[in-house]
Order: structure tokens, then C-alpha cells, then sequence
């Protein structure tokens, strides 16, 4: 029998399913959340589904390495068939060679037989050497194995990516095989559904060879830093990692092949120091740091930096890092864990992304039209124990768009925010010149010596792309330091299979306020489908400070907003009426821009659906149109709302361009009117659905902005009970909002402040989580003097 464990993805799942089902194989799917409490001894295969992990991630947080000992306990040798990113991830726990972190990721729809393929692997899939194995390009993983193409011993490779013959999308280690391509076979051609199911033959009946570690004196490993661990670090700072470790070369130990490493990985909420790695080595696409291992007698060492970014304030406010000895046959030797605890402002941002491109700054329209005011929003919090007023400094560039620019102030506002509370402030812009620019939004308290924060939103969205050519990019780099400089452009490519590079990669002695340019070249993959939303960084650096950057994103001309937050209230999808009436014929309308010189043709595709996550969208009209050039108006499909469901509906606009991929935006509609407070007398719904086969632990994260803390925001039950801690396969739960106002709980020193109402907008925005995964949200935005609020899923 076989059993495959997956994430929850419950179409991939089935699709494998009656695949096996049908060719005779007994398989049982097996959903993480039931992992532990499985015995997999009575089974030939195990399958790790592609959804089941990510990178060094695998299987649910804090269970990885209790699921990892489940399934191998009963056998550690039973053969295992890793798909995707998931068997790919799963395999870097086993510590081995075709596992992460020695491979990349991109599209493929086709494999070239290798010169280790069992007999009979590609049987009844045509002539070769060449297979198609899926109808169009999925992602795909591929092993690197190395500049003359030739693995460690042991390793079998049995298929390479055709134009990358230094890359195995299928390949084995004993008798572990790893499938690279992430596609279910109802993507797959009729072709590679047989080669699937001979490699599924060919695993079944593989016999495991014993492990045989070598000697635990054989090896070690110790990491230090500087700051020492546990001392306090600030945004900014620079903490300087050296690992101290020791591979013999004693007689009775092995010699170090390809697969004995070193692998550190560059701290979440962190920032590679360039040039500061022992080698000259530079991350990976992941973070990780890998140094081969020599043998040798004594201790060797390795070493590099990290800044710490300001978006440990909004995350963990604590670095932690461990290196890894990847020992052959034997699980990881650890350094141990070095941490650091990060002291953060009072007023901070809530930011996730590098500092030149967070997406707590929103600009709409974007890029910027001639003579059109742009809204600019950014959302700020308080984390101290007092309410607090800052001045918020709306701020672009003459030099428009660039790294290490000088800025103006074309905007001031002065806002109270309460304790531990959150605002959105906003603002309008409206420029001369049409295009890029880069925004700058910059905080300060008004009590003395309050430090000043920081952040931009630069990106780069409407280059006309294509395959196999190369785009240049001029963008300007200026010097905002006291003294001449050299300054170091770095490249941050996560566009797998793209080729990005800067032009000078230094610009030696600028001087202080001094602007030059530079030019990013970047050239697609020949074949590949554009529009993934990949991004290219392109960041300025001198000596270990950050100045600046910009981001390349790969979308078409035409595109709908990027990096929208939160991505399920989209600024440009609009109703006629506003509200809508059930049974009254009216509009949806998506605002589009064409900023290119030329007609664009799209195709617009309209959905609604009722609103809570996991429910279907319905198509309600389909139109193409033709765009004017450097034009930006309305496009709309009828649309009269029905009757019955919840009332809710959420709105969803995907946008279809030939060789590009689909783009969806999401806007969700219900008007309630009336002041705030009478939303406290109603109901204001939250419908969650399981849509696939496990049961998963169910949470909920609250973001309020507008609000002081005196008021409770929570999600509730029936009779408003709590929420169940778990939502069963197939399981809908009719939850709801509930807010309570404050007063009793105001604190003497925020009595004087109203309930709600700070900054420019009153929101609460609630995500929802299944086994700590955002499967879904909901927005509700309060008028005072009419009540509106969003409900909302996120896109698929």
C-alpha cells in the first residue's frame, strides 16, 4: 500500500489519489495534522506531498521533528517519493544531498532522461530523450550538482531540466527519490502520469540500504557572536557570527564529500552583510549560507554579518540563529541556538518587507498619473504604555525614483495615537510628471528627543517585458552620507531562472548629496509565462550600511495594484450603485492603467461570491477591452446581486493577458448604516469553511486601527461563545465580529481621549489561520456617519 502525506490541499491530494487508486495501488492519505498519531509500519511507499513544506520549513510548527521521527520509525528505510517543495523540504531534515538547501526553484513542463535512469523509468512515454511531462510549466525544483554536472557518489540522477543539464528535477539517494515538479496529474500529460506511476512502480519494490554514520569524534561544531548572545541589539545594528567547528582527519574518519556542509541561514528579520561571508560566499535564493568542509586536523572556522531590520519590531523582537553540520548518514549537528533580544521604539511600523519596499505604505493610483492626485496611506503603531502624538512627513524626490536619494515634504499631519494602538494616516499626491517615484514616510513624536523612523514603498511596475530579452533599467543612486563614498550595488533576484545584473556594480567617490545613475539588466527565461509577481531588489550599500533600495516586480504593463495591504481591499474595483441593492440591476468596475505608448487588450473576468473562506467564486460576466495608451478609466460588466446567502458578497476581478500570468484583485461588499455605535447592536458576520480532508487547529489575528485599547475586538460563537479551537474536514462555522466600546477600562491617562476615531480611517482587519496559515481574512471599515464593512477571503 502507499500513503502520502499532505498539507491540505485537497485537489492535488485526490488528483494523486484516483491516479493510484486506478492503477491498482491501496493509498491512504494521510493529512499533517494526523502525522503523529499514524503508524506507517504496514506500507511499501510513503509520498510526501509538494504541499507539505516549503525550503527548511517542513510539516506543522513545532511538530517537524516528532512527524519526521513518526514516519520513519517503524522502518528508517522504507522508500519515500518526495514531491515538490514539500518532499524537497522534507529531505533537507533527512540531511540529504537531494534536499534543501541544493536546489532552486522555477518553472518546468518537461525532464531529460538521465544517465541513471532505472530501466523501465520512462516506459510507454515515447521515443526521448526529451518527456513532456505537464500540459504547461509548474514549479519545479531542481538538485544543483555542480559546475562539472557530476553528483556525490551515490546519488542516481534520473532526469535534468532541459536547458539546465547541471540541474536534476528527478533524482535519488538511496532510496529516497525526489519528483521536483509540484504539478497534480490532472496538469500532467498523458506521458507523465506513466512516468509518475513508473517511478511509483519502480519505488514500491526499492530496497533501502543501512545508514553508516561515522564516529561522533569525528565532529563538531560552536557558533559565537558579536554582540555576545543574549545582549540587547537596536534596528540597524550589525551582529557579527563566527562558527567554530572540527572535521577530523583522523583514520577512522570518512573524507568529507559534497554533502558534508556547513549551512547557516541569514536570520529572519535580517540583512546579509555583502562581501562579510568567509569565502566571498553569498546567500542563496532561501538565506542559506553553505561552506563545503575540508578535513582537517584542529578547529576551522567561518564567519559573516547581519544588520538587524526594523521588522524584528513588528515580529519575534529577538534574533536567533543556529548553525548546522550536515554530517553523511547522520542526523545535523547543531551549534546551538545564539539569540539576541531586540529593544524597539515606542512608534514603529508595521512592516514585513526590506525598508525601500514595505507594504505598510499604500499608493493608489500607482505609478503615479499626470495631474491625478494618488492617495498614499501609512500605517503606524504605538507600542508604549501612553498615548503618543506624532508628525507624519509625506516625502518623494526630486530625483524621482532611486537609492540614497535627498527627499522633500510635500505633506505634514499631526496624529494621537493611544497606547499599544495602531493608525492609518493618508494623504494625496499629485505629481507633474507621470511615472515611478519613490515615497518616503518619515515619524517623529513631539516630545523632545523622540527618534525619528523611517520608510519607502519604491518599486518599479510597468517595464514591458519579454521573454528571452533583456530590459534595462535606469534608476539614479546618490550619496546621503557626510563624506565620499564608495558605494556597492547589490542584486536580490528571486526570479528563478532570470538573469539580473547592475551596471557599475560600484560607483567609487561620490560625494555627499551627489547623484549618478546605474542601469539593471535583467533578461527572462526564453519560455517562460510572465506576470509571477517575482521581484528583482537592487540595494545600495556603504561599508555595512544600508542607503537605500528599489524593486523590479515581474508583472505585466497592464496590472492590477501589487502588494496590496491587506491584499482583500482593493482600491480599484468599484460599484454603480454604491451600495448595492439586491434585484437591482447595477456595475462592477475595475479602474485599469496602460502607461505604455500602445493599445493594450485584456480580458477582464467578474466573480462574486458569498462571503467567508473557502467558498467558490461564480463568474457573473466576461469582457475584453482595449486600453488607449498612457490612459487609466473604469472597465465594467452588469451585474444585478441576488437573493439569499448571507447577504455578503465578495467581489473578485481577475485580469488575463496572452503570455502573462492571471492577475486577481478582491473587494468584498456590506453597507451598514448608521453610526459606529449602532454596530455594537449588530451582528457583523464571519462565515469560515474547511475545504479539505484533515481538521486543523483554527485561530484568528485582529489588527484595529482607529481604535484606543479600552475596546475588546474579539471573534465569537453561537450565543458568543468562544470559537472552536478546531474546525473539522468540510466543517463551516457561522462566527461573528463583536466589539465592545470602552470606558470602564480607559486608564486615568487615556480618559480624556474619544473610544475610536484616531487618524484617518477606523478599520479592523482579521485574519484567519488553520494550523498557524493565513487561509483567509476579513476588513471591517466603520464611517461615522455611515457604518461600512468589508468582509472578505483572501485571492486564491
Amino acid at each position: 500500500g502507499v500513503r502520502q502525506v499532505f498539507g491540505g490541499n485537497t485537489t492535488d491530494a485526490t488528483s494523486f489519489y484516483n491516479l493510484l487508486t486506478g492503477a491498482g495501488y491501496v493509498v491512504d492519505l494521510i493529512p499533517l495534522s494526523d502525522v503523529v498519531s499514524t503508524n506507517f509500519e504496514p506500507y511499501d511507499l510513503i509520498i510526501i506531498a509538494d504541499d507539505s513544506g516549503n525550503l527548511s520549513d517542513w510539516g506543522q510548527p513545532g511538530l517537524t521533528a516528532s512527524q519526521v521521527a513518526q514516519i520513519l520509525a517503524p522502518d528508517p528505510d522504507v522508500p519515500i517519493l518526495g514531491l515538490g517543495e514539500g518532499g524537497y523540504a522534507f529531505f533537507g531534515q533527512l540531511n540529504l544531498f537531494i534536499g534543501w538547501p541544493n536546489g532552486w526553484h522555477g518553472p518546468e513542463d518537461a525532464v531529460r532522461e538521465g544517465s541513471d535512469a532505472p530501466a523501465n523509468y520512462y516506459s510507454g512515454a515515447g521515443a526521448g530523450p526529451i518527456y513532456q511531462l505537464y500540459t504547461e510549466p509548474v514549479n519545479e525544483v531542481g538538485i544543483y550538482l555542480g559546475p562539472d554536472q557530476e553528483p556525490p557518489t551515490g546519488i542516481q540522477v534520473i532526469g535534468l531540466e532541459p536547458p539546465n543539464p547541471d540541474h536534476a528535477s528527478i533524482i535519488q539517494e538511496g532510496c529516497r527519490q525526489l519528483w521536483g515538479f509540484s504539478g497534480n496529474p490532472l496538469e500532467m500529460t498523458g506521458d507523465g502520469r506513466q512516468v509518475f506511476l513508473n517511478a511509483v512502480a519502480f519505488m514500491s519494490a526499492f530496497q533501502c540500504a543501512p545508514d553508516n554514520p561515522p564516529p561522533e569524534e569525528c565532529f563538531a561544531i560552536e557558533k559565537t557572536a558579536d554582540p555576545p548572545h543574549g545582549a540587547t541589539v537596536q534596528p540597524g545594528d550589525i551582529i557579527t557570527y563566527t562558527i567554530e567547528y572540527v572535521w577530523s582527519d583522523g583514520p577512522n574518519c570518512p573524507t568529507a564529500d559534497q554533502q558534508t556542509q556547513i549551512i547557516d541561514y541569514v536570520p529572519f528579520d535580517t540583512m546579509f552583510v555583502p562581501g562579510s561571508a568567509t569565502g566571498g560566499i553569498a546567500p542563496q535564493p532561501d538565506g542559506a549560507l553553505v561552506w563545503p568542509v575540508t578535513p582537517a586536523s584542529g578547529t576551522q572556522t567561518v564567519s559573516f554579518k547581519v544588520r538587524v531590520a526594523d521588522t524584528q519590531c513588528h515580529n519575534q523582537q529577538r534574533v536567533n540563529n543556529e548553525a548546522r553540520l550536515l554530517v553523511p548518514f547522520a542526523s545535523p549537528a547543531s551549534s546551538g541556538i545564539v539569540s539576541h533580544p531586540v529593544e524597539c521604539p515606542d512608534i514603529t511600523f508595521p512592516n514585513d518587507e526590506p525598508p525601500y519596499a514595505e507594504e505598510e505604505v499604500q499608493i493608489y493610483p500607482y505609478p503615479l498619473v499626470s495631474n491625478q492626485p494618488s492617495t498614499i496611506t501609512v500605517k503606524v503603531s504605538n507600542n508604549g504604555p501612553a498615548p503618543k502624538t506624532v508628525v507624519v512627513r509625506f516625502q518623494t524626490s526630486p530625483d524621482k525614483f532611486g537609492i540614497g536619494l535627498n527627499f522633500s515634504t510635500f505633506a505634514t499631519e499631526t496624529v494621537t495615537i493611544p497606547a499599544h494602538s495602531s493608525v492609518i494616516v493618508a494623504t494625496t499626491y499629485t505629481p507633474v510628471v507621470p511615472g515611478h517615484y519613490c515615497i518616503q514616510v518619515v515619524v517623529q513624536g513631539t516630545d523632545p528627543g523622540d527618534p525619528e523612523i523611517k520608510t519607502q514603498r519604491n518599486l518599479d511596475v510597468t517595464e514591458n517585458l519579454v521573454p528571452g530579452e533583456p530590459d534595462d533599467l535606469v534608476f539614479n543612486v546618490g550619496n546621503p552620507t557626510d563624506e565620499t563614498a564608495d558605494i556597492n550595488l547589490i542584486v536580490d533576484n528571486t526570479c528563478p531562472g532570470w538573469t539580473a545584473t547592475v551596471s557599475p556594480a560600484v560607483l567609487e567617490d561620490v560625494a555627499p548629496g551627489e547623484v549618478h545613475t546605474a542601469t539593471l539588466t535583467v533578461t527572462p527565461p526564453g519560455s517562460a509565462t510572465l506576470g509571477t509577481a517575482c521581484h528583482i531588489d537592487v540595494q545600495g550599500w556603504i561599508g555595512d550600511q544600508l542607503i537605500g533600495g528599489i524593486r523590479k516586480l515581474d508583472v505585466p504593463p497592464v496590472n492590477l495594484p501589487v502588494d496590496v495591504e491587506p491584499p482583500y481591499m482593493e482600491q480599484e474595483i468599484s460599484l454603480n450603485p454604491d451600495p448595492p441593492v439586491t434585484g437591482q440591476p447595477g456595475e462592477i468596475c475595475v479602474e485599469l492603467q496602460n502607461p505604455l505608448p500602445v493599445t493594450r487588450s485584456v480580458t477582464l473576468e467578474y466573480e462574486v461570491a458569498d462571503f467567508g473562506a473557502g467558498i467558490w467564486f461564480t463568474s457573473v460576466g466576461t469582457e475584453t477591452v482595449d486600453l488607449p495608451p498612457n490612459s487609466i478609466d473604469d472597465y465594467c460588466t452588469d451585474w444585478t446581486p441576488a437573493t439569499g446567502g448571507t447577504l455578503h458578497r465578495c467581489i473578485q476581478v481577475t485580469l488575463m493577458q496572452p503570455n502573462y500570468e492571471d492577475q486577481t484583485s478582491q473587494r468584498n461588499i456590506n453597507v451598514v448604516e448608521g453610526t459606529i455605535l449602532g454596530i455594537l447592536d449588530l451582528d457583523l458576520p464571519l462565515l469560515v469553511r474547511n475545504p479539505d480532508f484533515g481538521p486543523h487547529l483554527l485561530e484568528f489575528e485582529i489588527r484595529g486601527y482607529g481604535f484606543d485599547p479600552g475596546w475588546m475586538i474579539e471573534v465569537v460563537g453561537e450565543n458568543g461563545n468562544p470559537p472552536p479551537e478546531m474546525i473539522n474536514p468540510g466543517e463551516t462555522l457561522p462566527l461573528m465580529l463583536t466589539l465592545t466600546p470602552a470606558g470602564s477600562r480607559l486608564s486615568p491617562a487615556q480618559s480624556d481621549l474619544p473610544g475610536y476615531g484616531f487618524g484617518d480611517e477606523t478599520r479592523v482587519e482579521v485574519d484567519v489561520l488553520m494550523d498557524g496559515t493565513v487561509i483567509g481574512g476579513v476588513a471591517y471599515v466603520f464611517d461615522i456617519s455611515q457604518s461600512r464593512y468589508l468582509p472578505t477571503i483572501l485571492r486564491h
